[in-house]
């Protein structure tokens, strides 16, 4: 799970129809190329229990 919300709402702020993105996966670390911005955030991983 993506649990960073400032790199959530930045990639939010382009509303346009058609994006570009080059994502890197480093461990558990994105790296987001969008827009001529790069912005990073760390994934937490986590387990969905069964009811």
């Amino acid at each position: 799970m993506l649990d960073d919300h400032r790199l959530v709402a930045t990639l939010a702020e382009n509303t346009g129809l058609r994006r570009k993105w080059a994502v890197t996966i480093v461990g558990d670390h994105l790296y987001i190329e969008a827009d001529g911005s790069t912005l990073d955030g760390e994934v937490v991983r986590s387990r969905l229990e069964e009811p």
